[in-house]
């Protein structure tokens, strides 16, 4: 009897003891994440109808956001020095990893609003705190301008990537992917377009409509899928001088869900509609985020 009160007192000693030690505080840690890009070469250099390639500046901040039990409940910055054009980033900085948990790297990094959710700089990308769903919220296109003809800077800011991150050891390593497509509009304006004026705006409408995606709900096996958002036209600001005879290249920077078949108008602004092109769509574009979509037409004037 007394071996089994024995027994007894030491199988209870060792769950307590186990209790103990998964109820430990995890403390941080000095972290060293790599992250690299699906597809590699220049920042912003894209590639009709392929991918959105790019490479790190010289200085650069990324985020990890901890997810458990499908809510994200933490944000952490690390930070990234190295020669501008590298392939691979190393990112130190101190982690505290909760047990549990999921990690995914957001790129550019986020920052803390209102208590309620952490966005990028322009709160063009965003995270609700502690959501049922992890959730997009994405840009709006008509709050950007293209400066220049064939310019890429209005993308450059809201050109952000995830990527599922695995910590072990203090180590940790990811593969960004895009979350945004672009839709390139190559333009050849119309001899008789009025010179010296400057174009204001680009306008893409839609018979049926043009799905950007205004929530993208996000999930580890499926990590871009839309939802809602929905319209039929796009507008965009522009600044670009216009030519007779000369030839303008747009980029409007998605995310899409889809570009509908059937036709679609393109009109350029110099206060007023000054040209436009009706242009039939064989078929549906799903406009996949991390791609380029060309559009090449003739604009005629109004």
């Amino acid at each position: 009897m007394k071996k089994i009160i024995l027994f007894a007192a030491i199988a209870s000693a060792m769950f307590v003891s186990c209790i103990k030690e998964t109820a430990v505080e995890q403390k941080p840690i000095q972290l060293t994440l790599t992250a690299s890009f699906e597809d590699l070469s220049t920042r912003a250099s894209y590639t009709d109808n392929h991918g959105l390639k790019m490479s790190w500046d010289a200085e650069e901040a990324i985020s990890i956001v901890t997810v458990k039990d499908d809510k994200a409940i933490n944000l952490q910055t690390m930070t990234s020095s190295g020669t501008a054009g590298r392939k691979n980033a190393v990112f130190t900085g101190s982690f505290t990893p909760t047990d549990g948990a999921k990690y995914f790297a957001v790129y550019p990094a986020m920052s803390d609003h209102f208590d309620t959710y952490w966005s990028t700089e322009g709160q063009h990308f965003r995270i609700d705190k502690n959501s049922e769903y992890l959730t997009w919220k994405t840009i709006n296109v008509s709050n950007l301008s293209q400066t220049g003809n064939g310019s890429l800077d209005h993308i450059a800011g809201v050109d952000a990537m995830i990527g599922q991150v695995d910590v072990v050891d203090g180590k940790a390593n990811t593969s960004l992917v895009k979350t945004l497509s672009v839709l390139k509009l190559n333009l050849s304006l119309p001899d008789d377009i009025e010179e010296g004026g400057t174009l204001t705006c680009v306008e893409v409408k839609s018979e049926g409509f043009i799905t950007t995606g205004t929530w993208q709900e996000f999930d580890y096996s499926t990590p871009f899928q839309w939802a809602g958002g929905g319209q039929t036209f796009v507008q965009m600001g522009l600044n670009i001088p216009a030519e007779d005879n000369g030839n303008v290249v747009i980029y409007i920077p998605g995310p899409y869900g889809k570009l509908p078949a059937g036709n679609i108008t393109v009109s350029l602004y110099q206060g007023v509609v000054t040209c436009e092109k009706i242009i039939p769509i064989s078929e549906e574009l799903p406009m996949q985020a991390g791609y380029v979509y060309t559009i090449n037409a003739e604009m005629e004037k109004k």
